[in-house]
């Protein structure tokens, strides 16, 4: 499971990557085709589209790569017990948490198509951007829960502490 998971971390992130360098293709087009008189329209609207999915498929790779802010100046302190059930309490609350924000993106997503909404300016059906960044969080989840499991795994066998 561990190798499944940091293929679609990898492949995630790849996407981010690309959604990211559609951004800046589109800002820098904007920029140069509006001194013509002649801006994107919707700009707005797929930056913000690019942006959300920018976010969301980066959050398993970066849960992956300890890229976000931990705060341990205090859990340092704490003996090798205490930190593993501090750890353990921690990852079951961002699973809890991580995958009612899936659940609920989920159903935003299928609320958004089944009322067939669209963008404001390009008209655009965008509960397929809603779904990607469901399958953003979905992927954290699934990290969330395999570091959970090396965790307790690596301490009940008598690992590092």
């Amino acid at each position: 499971m561990q190798t499944m998971v940091q293929w679609l971390n990898t492949t995630l992130l790849c996407l981010a990557g690309l959604c990211l360098m559609g951004m800046v293709f589109l800002a820098c087009s904007n920029m140069v085709l509006r001194f013509f008189g002649h801006p994107v329209k919707g700009t707005f609207e797929l930056m913000g589209f690019l942006g959300a999915m920018v976010g969301a498929l980066a959050l398993s790779g970066t849960q992956a790569g300890k890229g976000h802010i931990v705060i341990s100046m205090f859990q340092d302190r704490f003996p090798a017990r205490m930190r593993l059930g501090l750890d353990v309490l921690t990852s079951l609350i961002c699973l809890a948490f991580f995958g009612l924000v899936a659940w609920q993106t989920w159903d935003l997503a299928l609320s958004i198509r089944e009322f067939e909404e669209v963008s404001e300016t390009l008209q655009i059906i965008y509960y397929p951007f809603v779904l990607v960044v469901c399958l953003g969080v979905i992927a954290l989840v699934l990290q969330i829960f395999v570091e959970l499991v090396l965790l307790v795994g690596d301490r009940s066998r008598g690992g590092a502490s």
